[in-house]
């Protein structure tokens, strides 16, 4: 017990940073190659203690990551180096003193249906109402996040 309160201390005090990035998709990703990336996103992300949410309609993505510093740029190297997308763009990349979302190693959302076969795939962990909060509590993140699902909803 007083290792795994030791162990909780330390990691408490881990410097966290965060990664708020867009990028555009070299074709349509099929349901199928959706899936896979997902699935190898969240296996590797729990492995290094990333949490954050992706995004995406059509070819745009949106995707935040956050974590301890040293594993949180492995992994953003290892998304900058994936050939499946191009045009990758920094938004945020800063320190932050906590988890906007601690529970979700990689939640998923898509926004475009049509390339799927049944829609129940695309739908996900993460319902966009649990993106919103109260205008006072929204923090930039969310902001970016409620922006992008927003605008591609219309």
């Amino acid at each position: 017990r007083i290792l795994c309160e030791h162990i909780h201390k330390i990691m408490s005090m881990e410097k966290l940073d965060s990664i708020l990035y867009v990028s555009t998709a070299v074709h349509t990703p099929k349901a199928q190659e959706i899936r896979y990336l997902v699935k190898r996103a969240r296996v590797r992300n729990a492995e290094a203690g990333i949490t954050g949410i992706l995004l995406n309609h059509d070819k745009s993505f949106i995707q935040y990551i956050e974590g301890q510093e040293q594993q949180l740029e492995r992994i953003y190297q290892v998304i900058k180096n994936d050939k499946l997308h191009r045009e990758i763009s920094i938004i945020i990349h800063e320190s932050i003193d906590h988890r906007e979302f601690p529970e979700w190693s990689m939640a998923y959302k898509c926004l475009y249906f049509s390339s799927y076969a049944d829609p129940g795939q695309c739908s996900s962990l993460l319902h966009p109402d649990e993106l919103l909060l109260p205008d006072e509590d929204q923090s930039t993140v969310r902001t970016l996040l409620n922006s992008f699902w927003n605008k591609n909803l219309t």
